[in-house]
């Protein structure tokens, strides 16, 4: 796997939209922390990577189901693109 595949999977999951949705779980968090007043980190940390993962899984399903006309309304997403 080369570089330029590498790229296309990273694409492929739309890190954008991963970050964007992974950034609800600290702002939850420090909603949460000011009424209840305590946290753990790590809790934190391992529910933010699971949105993180979900939202790319839900792209790339969504990429993959919607191949054919993403090859006419997005065709520079990284299937119908090759």
């Amino acid at each position: 796997m080369g570089k330029q595949d590498f790229a296309a999977w990273i694409h492929l999951t739309r890190p954008v939209n991963a970050i964007i949705g992974s950034a609800t779980v600290p702002l939850g968090a420090w909603i949460a922390i000011t009424h209840v007043g305590s946290f753990e980190w790590t809790m934190i940390v391992l529910q933010t990577l699971a949105v993180a993962s979900f939202t790319a899984a839900g792209n790339i399903q969504n990429d993959l189901q919607d191949f054919e006309s993403d090859k006419i309304n997005h065709p520079l997403r990284a299937l119908p693109s090759g």
